[in-house]
């Protein structure tokens, strides 16, 4: 009986630790006893981002910047980053996981630690360009979260947005985002002085990439290797397409001027390639996607991409995007008007690295480029100031 009784003591103290190991795994140590007893995670509750706020802390370290024209600035995974507009020499960013914020004074190297709290499984995050303001996305598995967050006060303070928003742009007084529907995507502005939302468009399109400009707005569908898509501007509240429709369509608009050059599948060859979206179209010796590329902020006529050699299938586009493939890049700096490309760094060849450029980024006068590599999302520095072409 008493050999029973144990039994059964020692086998509900196993199961009971086990479940909470697995508590604690799934969702952390609970902040406080009042978690424990209503956050119980039952039914179909939406995640939403959990912040952890620390103890204030002054993290510095020192980035080996040296005289080197490339150079990897993080050895952490990075979520966002975003140059300051009034300098040329600060630039913000986010770690990947964490949200921790840190800024690298990128002449002395000095790495410093703006943001006091800690988040969980961020993916994405975009700066305002004063450096004040940074919006961070959280990935969970039935979707994302959204939370924005003032930078440079210690623990940081939250403003109100849409925990579903998405595609964020900022302007100097306005967060734009998008919000979908079951009727397609509605956009929206968020002024945080007067903390006041209005609406600037409703469209009935939703699997679609927003290019934000100053005065102008752009979408193109999101690239499909089997289906037609096409670039639209959205004016007065309606869709104006630009150039034509073709089968697995991704573009890089200038939003300003309405250039655009956009990557198709070639119909007799099943190729992609580049063409600019004028009548008849020029093609570019390079595949281009979007993500890989940035207009020059003060040369709007010039582009800085990522990209390699080669002839790319129909289906490389879906491919990269979901990671099953990567790309070798070279940085080419290309001027769509006159159809030509230069590549002025060879990532492999100078760093001993391979690099698949993403997010690329010019500081506002055009001084120095950033961009993350995919291969481990870690943030790079291209000095634009002394241009030798890559032979």
């Amino acid at each position: 009986m008493k050999r029973t009784l144990l039994t059964i003591l020692a086998g509900t103290v196993i199961v009971a630790v086990f479940l909470t190991w697995v508590y604690l795994l799934f969702w952390g140590v609970p902040e406080s006893t009042q978690d424990v007893l209503t956050d119980l995670r039952f039914g179909n509750q939406e995640s939403v981002v959990r912040d952890i706020v620390t103890e204030p802390v002054e993290e510095v370290q020192t980035v080996d910047i040296g005289s080197k024209q490339v150079l990897q600035l993080t050895t952490r995974p990075v979520a966002g980053f975003g140059f300051i507009s009034t300098s040329t020499e600060i630039i913000h960013y986010a770690e990947q996981g964490t949200g921790h914020v840190y800024a690298i004074d990128l002449a002395t190297g000095v790495e410093t630690r703006l943001l006091n709290k800690t988040f969980t499984a961020v993916t994405d995050a975009v700066f305002s360009p004063d450096g004040a303001y940074v919006v961070l996305v959280a990935e969970y598995g039935t979707g994302t979260n959204a939370a924005m967050e003032r930078v440079g006060e210690g623990d940081g303070a939250e403003l109100v947005i849409p925990t579903d928003a998405k595609q964020f742009s900022f302007t100097e007084n306005e967060l734009r985002y998008v919000r979908t529907t079951n009727a397609g995507m509605v956009g929206y502005a968020y002024n945080w002085n007067t903390d006041t939302t209005r609406q600037l468009f409703s469209i009935p399109l939703s699997d679609v990439t927003v290019v934000w400009g100053k005065t102008r707005t752009f979408i193109y569908t999101n690239p499909a290797p089997f289906l037609k898509g096409g670039v639209y501007e959205i004016a007065q509240g309606t869709l104006v397409r630009v150039g034509n429709t073709a089968y697995g369509l991704s573009a890089v608009v200038e939003p300003e001027s309405g250039n655009a050059l956009v990557t198709t599948v070639e119909p007799k060859e099943g190729i992609l390639t580049t063409t600019t979206a004028t009548n008849p179209p020029d093609t570019l010796p390079l595949v281009l996607l979007p993500e890989k590329c940035t207009y020059d902020a003060m040369e709007p006529n010039v582009l800085w991409c990522g990209a390699d050699f080669g002839e790319r299938e129909r289906t490389f586009q879906r491919d990269w995007y979901m990671g099953m493939q990567t790309t070798n890049d070279l940085l080419w700096r290309i001027e769509p008007n006159t159809v030509t490309a230069d590549a002025y760094v060879n990532f492999e060849y100078e760093m001993g690295r391979v690099v698949d450029v993403i997010d690329p980024a010019t500081d506002r006068f055009g001084t120095n480029l950033a961009f993350r590599n995919k291969m481990d999302n870690t943030l790079w520095l291209y000095r634009i100031g002394s241009l030798e072409v890559e032979e």
